[in-house]
């Protein structure tokens, strides 16, 4: 990955004071979504007792959802203590310190058509 002020530009900084949100395509390493991606298969075969699943098919599709889980899955703990995301969230709000507060992972199966219930 290039330079962190390469990734976040100034630009990126005024929309996000500006609209409270940006959007940065392609800056999380392959390497981290393959392992969020572990964590994730991990996660939906051992929820923890906030999990969900929201909706199933006779396929095995479903809409799946769990919390407060990042401690209990080391993929994602790793990602939250050692990726680069909280410099780009510090980076772009344009602050020092960057407070974790809450997780929530929602999935579909590919080829899933329900609907989450926050519609």
């Amino acid at each position: 990955m290039s330079n962190l002020a390469d990734v976040i530009t100034h630009q990126h900084i005024v929309d996000f004071a500006t609209d409270g949100v940006v959007c940065l395509r392609q800056v999380i390493n392959p390497d981290w979504i393959e392992k969020l991606t572990a964590g994730l298969e991990r996660n939906v075969a051992d929820p923890s007792p906030r999990g969900r699943v929201w909706n199933a098919d006779e396929h095995g599709r479903v809409t799946f959802y769990d919390s407060q889980v990042w401690q209990e899955i080391p993929e994602y703990r790793d990602f939250v203590e050692n990726s680069p995301m909280t410099e780009f969230a510090g980076r772009v709000m344009n602050v020092e310190a960057v407070h974790f507060f809450f997780d929530a992972i929602f999935t579909r199966s590919t080829g899933s058509q329900f609907r989450t219930p926050f519609r």
